[in-house]
């Protein structure tokens, strides 16, 4: 997408999609981490309203990146829209924990495996 849209050799196009790679290392947490504040106050209700707010942002913010023409302000809304995924992914796990008990090790393979 990189070199098409903007140009960009194939190296510089990398270091900028590694950025992926890197949110794993904090977005998870924090995705957790949300989730678990949330359930303080609301349970349930909040793992899930914080689940459905990031998979919104997320949605929004892919939206503004693919029409992004300048690299310099894709760059910024592409490291939002990767930590709204990741923490998506931390807010997933959370909830893995509260399904039926007989289908925890069919779900947690299900999001495990993506």
């Amino acid at each position: 997408y990189f070199t098409e849209q903007f140009g960009l050799d194939q190296g510089l196009a990398g270091l900028i999609v590694g950025l992926f790679g890197l949110m794993n290392l904090l977005a998870r947490v924090l995705g957790r981490l949300a989730s678990d504040f949330c359930s303080k106050g609301w349970g349930m209700k909040g793992r899930l309203w914080i689940f459905i707010t990031v998979q919104i942002l997320e949605g929004l913010f892919l939206n503004v990146f693919s029409r992004m023409s300048v690299l310099g302000a894709t760059i910024p809304i592409l490291v939002i829209f990767l930590l709204l995924v990741q923490m998506s992914c931390g807010a997933t796990f959370d909830v893995v924990h509260f399904v039926e008990p007989a289908a925890t090790a069919f779900i947690s393979g299900i999001v495990g495996a993506g």
